[in-house]
């Protein structure tokens, strides 16, 4: 055979394997996106406004029920008592009717959606082509190596060669209460009766969980105290049955990577325009965010399904895609007392001057975010993010999860929050755009955020990104 020939060769296995790549590629989106519709569509679940958050009286009643008094109000206010006018008028975020130039998409204003849903918005095979090429090499390369990490770790410490770092679990699932988005949940603060300092207290009604032979059921409730003086747990009850420490660290840590991040995700859908091709930066983040909720709605479950079929996971633990769609069903809890955890933490602190600035300039660049909505971009970006490296920062190491220190009903979640840490929580490698707020333009709506974020705190302000990336 000639040098010609041989090269034409090359060239046709080449061209042949392209193809056959290109069409695997184009069945897995239509098998993904094709009946999907787009937010213009009034089948579109995100086609009106956002989920309201949950009735302030009836959620609390609610807890009661589930979780007693004691803990669903430990600081009893008067009733029909509510926030500052001005601090809850600020925490709301304007519903405007946006209409797109050269499209049919609009925001009713007297139409609200019923439900989060994580998966649902439509994306064109162009826009799924180009995130497989630019963003899918970077989570895969992330995911396996931290699935390696993950059972290379394990096999260390099964053999005695490494131990856990140092850390007090207590310690741990207070940080995680306090400095990450489960401060959303915080239901009030009581003074401790054994002479201590505040004790604030947090709680969730319908928690999905799955045991160690990869079973999901819902839990009724979930309840944490936390030491403010200390920032530890004090106590922690799911079902009213008491937790060990180690059983509080691992339940926290499930609710971070799971039930309450799933609807951040979910919620961060109302904030993508995808039918609005002027900004390329904005279609960008929509299109990435998008693909990303696909990614972790569809992708993670095989990948639990998978790495249990080559014993790098204790068991099939895909049923974590009905803990996703239970989680969704949940309405987001009212969080307006939040604020009195701002001194004792500093994420909580740093939200909320970070909130009242971005939706005073989202009101300002309104204009540039068509059918956007302020409150559901805001969580898609400033608090996803945040929400991902305060996860990283807290969860030190992943042997603190003790899958075999914990009762058989916790020994899942502890494995699959083993792999989320080491391969799901960090920045992507090979990402070939910056993602961060201090990448964008002065005069634009990240922009500005970014800069009087910078000054409240430049380590948070320079984990912000302007999409879900991660």
């Amino acid at each position: 055979m000639t040098d010609t020939n041989a090269w034409w060769l090359s060239a046709a296995l080449a061209g042949h394997a392209g193809g056959f790549c290109l069409a695997a590629v184009f069945l897995c989106w239509r098998a993904s996106f094709r009946e999907k519709a787009r937010r213009s569509s009034a089948r579109s679940p995100s086609h009106g406004q956002r989920p309201s958050v949950a009735a302030e009286g009836k959620h609390t009643s609610r807890l009661v029920e589930l979780v007693g008094a004691e803990v669903a109000s430990e600081a009893p206010r008067p009733h029909g008592q509510v926030p500052d006018r001005g601090l809850a008028a600020r925490m709301r975020s304007k519903r405007r009717p946006s209409v797109v130039p050269g499209s049919d998409l609009r925001l009713p204003r007297d139409v609200r959606s019923e439900r989060l849903d994580m998966d649902h918005v439509r994306l064109s095979f162009p826009d799924f082509l180009w995130c497989l090429l630019f963003v899918a090499p970077g989570t895969a390369l992330l995911a396996v190596g931290g699935l390696l990490r993950k059972k290379f770790r394990e096999v260390l410490h099964s053999a005695g060669a490494v131990r856990p770092r140092p850390h007090d679990p207590a310690a741990v699932t207070g940080r995680l209460l306090l400095e990450t988005y489960r401060s959303i949940h915080y239901t009030g603060t009581r003074h401790s009766e054994a002479g201590g300092g505040p004790v604030a207290s947090f709680a969730w009604h319908r928690v999905p969980v799955i045991d160690g032979e990869g079973r999901v059921r819902v839990a009724s409730s979930l309840a944490f105290e936390v030491d403010l003086r200390t920032k530890s747990v004090t106590k922690a009850e799911l079902e009213g049955e008491p937790l060990t420490a180690k059983e509080a660290l691992v339940m926290a840590w499930w609710l971070t990577i799971s039930h309450d991040h799933v609807r951040i995700h979910s919620l961060a859908n109302w904030g993508v325009n995808l039918e609005y091709s002027d900004d390329g930066l904005l279609k960008r983040m929509g299109m990435v965010t998008v693909f990303y909720n696909w990614l972790g709605y569809n992708v993670f479950p095989l990948i639990c399904k998978l790495t249990h079929a080559v014993r790098f996971m204790r068991a099939d633990f895909s049923g974590i895609s009905q803990c996703f769609d239970e989680s969704q069903k949940v309405q987001i809890p009212p969080h307006l007392w939040m604020h009195e955890l701002a001194k004792h933490s500093a994420l909580v602190d740093f939200t909320l001057k970070v909130r009242n600035r971005f939706m005073n300039c989202f009101a300002e660049h309104h204009r540039e975010f068509p059918a956007i909505d302020g409150e559901a971009l805001f969580v898609g970006t400033i608090v996803h993010s945040l929400d991902h490296v305060m996860a990283e920062l807290i969860m030190e190491d992943l042997l603190w999860l003790d899958v075999d220190g914990v009762s058989h009903q916790f020994r899942g979640m502890a494995d699959i929050g083993r792999l989320v840490r080491s391969g799901f929580t960090q920045d992507l490698p090979l990402l070939m755009f910056d993602a961060r707020c201090r990448a964008a333009a002065p005069d634009t709506l990240f922009g500005k955020v970014y800069a009087h974020a910078a000054g409240i705190d430049a380590f948070l302000a320079d984990h912000m990104d302007m999409l879900i990336v991660k």
